[in-house]
């Protein structure tokens, strides 16, 4: 495999893409049922060209697809799960937030015999860009989010146990299709989770999945609001490191990243670069940290 040639300081996004008032409504007219399959092929298409024209002229080094097939992160993720049965949403009006959101009961164990679709995103981008690119997945934790205990499952880890092996499945049918860069998202939600799994979770995503890099964006967002909670991202980075090698692990907002004198930036690793992420729907940008040699060629 050719290594991709980046630059010292190479910029990318965090992976989901600002989406445009004509795709929000077309999704309501598919949800309606008023796309058929050509028609929805020809939506999404366009709203990945938009993102890639849009990222391409702002001289992005490391692109995505805007996520634009996912309906808002991890949204359309849940439909190629098995085993879950949704629940009615909690809250319906106001503004969208954790309440607001589609959750799932577990009736059976959770698979997904048809992986979880990023293989056509993949096969997309090839042809649509020369520039190096990226493909995200949302990480296991974060996925049992929004999946209740119940069935055969005890509590949350228990589901995140159940499908890091699926997601494993996923990263491993893209580095085997010609994937480079590969990227776990994980919002950090404090009251449900340990900096320790989270980095347990992380290898076992990534086990034995053969890229030039690797990348891991934790989130401190909340969709709607600032940031929130305290940052993991000391330990994460200190456990991952002990591990299996990340070649970039992010934190956003940027108040969560560690400040100077802090005590808690030592931790970050001296052989690590920076990379700048551009956040398309705000002002707001994100260092991350990339071990040298890994992300730079």
């Amino acid at each position: 495999m050719t290594v991709s040639v980046l630059p010292i300081l190479p910029t990318s996004v965090v992976g989901s893409y600002a989406i445009p008032a004509w795709l929000w409504a077309a999704y309501e007219k598919i949800e309606a049922g008023g796309f058929g399959a050509m028609d929805r092929a020809e939506t999404e298409n366009d709203a990945v060209e938009t993102a890639i024209r849009d990222q391409e002229r702002a001289g992005v080094d490391l692109i995505s697809d805007g996520e634009m097939r996912r309906q808002g992160f991890i949204v359309s993720i849940f439909k190629y799960f098995g085993g879950l049965r949704p629940l009615e949403s909690r809250r319906k009006v106001g503004v969208l937030s954790y309440d607001g959101h589609v959750f799932y009961e577990p009736v059976e164990r959770i698979s997904a015999p048809d992986g979880l679709g990023t293989l056509k995103e993949l096969d997309y981008l090839r042809q649509a860009t020369t520039r190096p690119f990226k493909i995200t997945l949302p990480g296991p934790l974060t996925l049992a989010t929004q999946i209740t205990k119940g069935g055969p499952y005890r509590d949350r880890y228990e589901v995140a146990a159940d499908l890091a092996p699926i997601l494993n499945r996923e990263l491993r049918a893209l580095a085997d299709g010609g994937a480079r860069n590969l990227q776990l998202d994980d919002v950090f939600q404090s009251f449900i989770m340990d900096p320790k799994r989270l980095v347990e979770f992380y290898d076992r995503c990534f086990e034995g999945v053969a890229v030039e890099r690797r990348f891991w964006h934790i989130c401190f967002g909340t969709l709607e609001g600032s940031a929130s909670g305290s940052g993991p991202i000391d330990r994460c980075s200190r456990r991952s490191r002990a591990s299996a090698p990340t070649s970039s692990c992010s934190s956003s907002p940027i108040a969560r990243w560690p400040r100077a004198g802090s005590g808690v930036s030592s931790t970050v690793p001296k052989s690590w670069v920076p990379v700048c992420w551009i956040s398309r729907t705000s002002t707001s940008r994100a260092r991350s940290w990339s071990r040298g040699g890994s992300a730079v060629s």
